[in-house]
């Protein structure tokens, strides 16, 4: 009987892990149910049950990871040190899977997808990474991470304590271990089958809360090491070389005239996070941002237009360089890669724009977005880094109030032609501003006054630009970096990429709404279009008053959306379906559209 207490504890430690995963997974869901999700009795134990694929995948690892321990300590008489060491490793993996779950279900609030190893990228520079959670949530945050990994290691002490008192050493019986471990290997890929277990094999829901619920984020960490980011394999959905889809129906808008006359001076302010939901063009009274509205026919307002991404360095990879985005990849912060890429930038310094300059209250060198605009030919950086204000700061940095009014007197002193961007920030989590109209009461509340206080502060700017002289002689674009979820947590919905654009300044043609799809990689086209500049180099941007209607295509969280004629559809790769459902031919096009891009990334050496 001796001979198998050992055996037994490590039966028992498997156990216990898989406990904690479930219990990681019970958090993950009360956590977010508190952050608007939601999720029926049914779907919760459906969770926890369909979940146990991945669970026991990683459980079986760890089971590989700890054998020789077993088995080193079997020759040893000293129990003891047995339980010490193995006390020590056990804590420490705790602690780690405990600021991964913690970190995890916060993230996932606001980025709706559970987190990999790619965020590592993002800790470059700790401080920024902070800077989307307020300190008190910091605290609170930290207090889950304390209870979850103290909690978890004392249920791991009460279940193997006794256990740890009966062994003896075992010796060359021990070596039957050597078996288990290649049995192991079974449960850990999942099975016997072809295909080994992956994160579609926990899916079993249209909902795409419960089925991220279900999703071991252990084993999601881990595998983003395994994936093959470097040649974008797993985009390629079909064999051979794969033709841009468009759709050939005739462009109401085709030869629409947008300038009257070449503007002196261009003007972009990519104002972040900024989703439709919150402007609210078709239900203006929900509108947090009434001022913005105001300006809807006063330009060229693009009623139908999307974020090529979710996050700030992938929407002004494409704003500046016609290129679309790939889920789980950000070309911008892959230097080799984004130095090749086409340059809006540098073909509006062919065309005589020679002064280029790019204002953000942050630090610029957050996400290698200071090298991307040096690469792309900007001469002046204005940023947090070099510029020391009497302002008001936030944890991303000076105020949006202080940038637009420096900003303005900064453009008020040009006379060549230029090209000026803004970057605003004040509406990023954690949403510090210094109003608060809506009360503060919850997150929602506080991410309207974000809203409208960035929306009164743009509004200042046109208005000041409105009444200047330049105003004839500028054109102002208006873009989304990216979008959000916003009154809102239907993930599959298009509600997360659909952005606000507008063009505004006295060098408009005219006034009218374009409601073709589009998104922020054809700006390069057409806006070179309009002043009259090739823009071949561009090959995925569509001008989007030429010949063809544009399509619009978004990446986000594991997904991808296309949005061709009347048809909109999302792609979740991981469970291989389409929602809503949609004819073979759409489904085509839009896995065709994700390979081209996939491949065009590869192709830059």
């Amino acid at each position: 009987m001796n001979k198998i207490w050992r055996g037994i504890l490590f039966c028992v430690y498997l156990l216990f892990w898989l406990l904690c995963f479930e219990l990681a997974r019970i958090f993950f869901i009360v956590f977010n149910l508190f952050c608007g999700f939601s999720c029926t009795a049914s779907e919760f134990f459906g969770s926890l049950w369909h979940g146990l694929a991945l669970d026991v995948s990683v459980t079986a690892y760890i089971g590989v990871a700890v054998i020789p321990f077993f088995i080193i300590f079997a020759f040893i008489r000293s129990g003891r040190a047995f339980r010490i060491f193995l006390d020590v490793f056990t804590a420490i993996l705790l602690l780690a899977f405990s600021v991964l779950v913690v970190s995890d279900a916060e993230i996932y609030r606001s980025w709706q997808f559970r987190i990999d190893a790619s965020v590592l990228a993002y800790l470059e520079n700790p401080q920024l990474a902070f800077a989307s959670v307020s300190v008190w949530r910091l605290i609170m945050l930290f207090a889950f991470v304390a209870v979850l990994a103290v909690g978890m290691f004392l249920l791991y002490r009460l279940v193997t304590k006794k256990l740890f008192e009966k062994l003896q050493p075992e010796r060359l019986f021990s070596l039957l271990f050597l078996l288990v471990g290649g049995l192991l290997i079974i449960p850990a890929r999942g099975g016997v089958g072809i295909v080994p277990v992956n994160v579609g094999s926990v899916y079993f829901s249209d909902k795409s809360f419960v089925n991220h619920s279900a999703i071991n984020i252990g084993w999601n960490f881990v595998s983003y090491y395994f994936k093959n980011n470097d040649d974008f394999g797993q985009f390629i959905f079909y064999e051979g070389e794969a033709a841009l889809p468009s759709d050939t129906t005739a462009n109401e808008f085709y030869g629409r005239k947008v300038l009257k006359n070449n503007p002196e001076h261009i003007v972009f302010v990519v104002l972040e996070s900024f989703t439709w939901r919150a402007m609210s063009y078709d239900k203006p009274e929900e509108s947090v941002t009434p001022k913005l509205l105001s300006w809807r026919d006063k330009g060229i307002f693009f009623s139908n237009f999307y974020a090529s991404g979710d996050r700030s360095v992938r929407g002004i990879a494409s704003i500046f360089s016609g290129v679309p985005s790939l889920p789980d990849y950000s070309v911008m912060k892959d230097p080799e890669k984004s130095q090749q890429l086409p340059s809006l930038l540098l073909a509006l310094r062919e065309s005589g724009y020679e002064k280029q300059s790019f204002y953000y209250g942050g630090d610029v060198n957050f996400a290698n977005m200071n090298s991307f605009l040096c690469q792309n030919g900007v001469d002046n950086i204005e940023s947090q880094n070099n510029l020391k204000l009497d302002c008001r700061t936030t944890s991303w940095g000076y105020d949006d109030e202080c940038m637009f009014d420096i900003f303005y007197n900064d453009i008020q002193g040009l006379e060549s032609k230029s090209v000026s961007i803004l970057f605003t920030l004040n509406s990023h989590e954690p949403y510090d501003v210094p109003l608060s109209p809506y009360g503060t009461a919850d997150e929602l509340s506080m991410s309207m006054n974000a809203y409208y206080y960035a929306d009164s502060c743009l509004n200042d700017f046109l208005q000041k630009m409105q009444a200047s002289p330049m105003w004839d002689k500028t054109l102002v674009i208006l873009v989304s970096d990216h979008g959000k979820l916003f009154r809102s947590q239907n993930w599959s919905s298009l509600d997360k990429s659909h952005i606000v654009m507008q063009w505004l300044g006295g060098t408009l043609e005219g006034s009218f709404e374009c409601g073709l799809p589009c998104d922020q990689s054809d700006i390069a086209a057409t806006l070179l279009s309009a002043l009259g500049a090739d823009y071949g180099k561009f090959e995925f941007s569509e001008n989007i008053f030429g010949n063809n209607c544009p399509t619009a295509f978004s990446a986000y969280g594991n997904g991808f959306s296309y949005v061709i004629g009347d048809t909109a559809v999302w792609y979740s790769p991981d469970s291989d379906k389409f929602t809503p459902s949609v004819s073979a031919e759409i489904q085509r096009k839009t896995k065709t559209f994700c390979q081209k891009t996939a491949m065009y990334y590869r192709s830059l050496k």
